[in-house]
């Protein structure tokens, strides 16, 4: 599938602009992140939650201090686990952070639980999916890494919903204020979010 080259430079916009932060101001503002989450009636409410693993050295939003103040309030937290082949995820229960070493492995710098460890096989325990981004707008349009990990799974999770009549999890996109666009060229294929925090601001789409 062709894709459009103006989302290649939007997305390579909002990775400059989360590279050209320092380590404090990462930290920093994931915090601030962490903080709104910790506010969002969908977290508060939701007992299952999908979220990734951030990477220690890279300049993302960091995961840690939600994940253990989630696990710390008896939440069941999903983490990612990526076939490369067919480009699908598939979840995996965290009982405990950080991971335990013994059941996760470290591809590319990041944390991944083991094939078979905590495997979830039904979806419709999701309430609420937490999603690592490049750049978002404020129509709820995400742009990742351009693979479709995350695109793939939103439409896998619709999917399975409507065909059991329930109602789909939330997807929340987090990312740094920098990264925000006021719109960004979208295609069928891209899956919207309706929530997007960012250090500044809780976006509702």
């Amino acid at each position: 599938m062709k894709t459009n080259p103006d989302k290649n430079i939007f997305r390579q916009k909002g990775i400059s602009a989360r590279e050209g932060l320092s380590y404090e101001q990462v930290k920093a503002k994931s915090k601030e992140i962490t903080y709104f989450l910790m506010t969002l009636p969908e977290i508060k409410d939701s007992s299952e939650i999908f979220c990734y693993l951030s990477s220690q050295g890279k300049k993302e939003v960091e995961t840690g201090q939600f994940i253990s103040w989630a696990l710390e309030q008896n939440k069941n937290i999903y983490v990612p686990r990526s076939n490369w082949q067919e480009k699908t995820l598939t979840l995996h229960k965290l009982p405990a952070f950080p991971p335990d070493r013994t059941f996760f492995d470290e591809k590319f710098g990041i944390m991944e639980p083991k094939e078979n460890y905590n495997l979830l096989e039904d979806l419709l325990k999701l309430k609420t999916v937490i999603l690592p981004g490049t750049a978002g707008d404020l129509k709820g349009t995400r742009y990742g890494l351009k693979a479709g990990f995350y695109d793939r799974f939103l439409e896998k999770l619709s999917q399975i919903r409507k065909a059991n009549s329930r109602t789909a999890p939330t997807p929340i996109l987090i990312l740094f204020e920098e990264q925000m666009f006021p719109e960004l060229p979208r295609e069928e294929h891209d899956f919207p979010v309706k929530i997007i925090v960012t250090d500044k601001n809780i976006y509702r789409i």
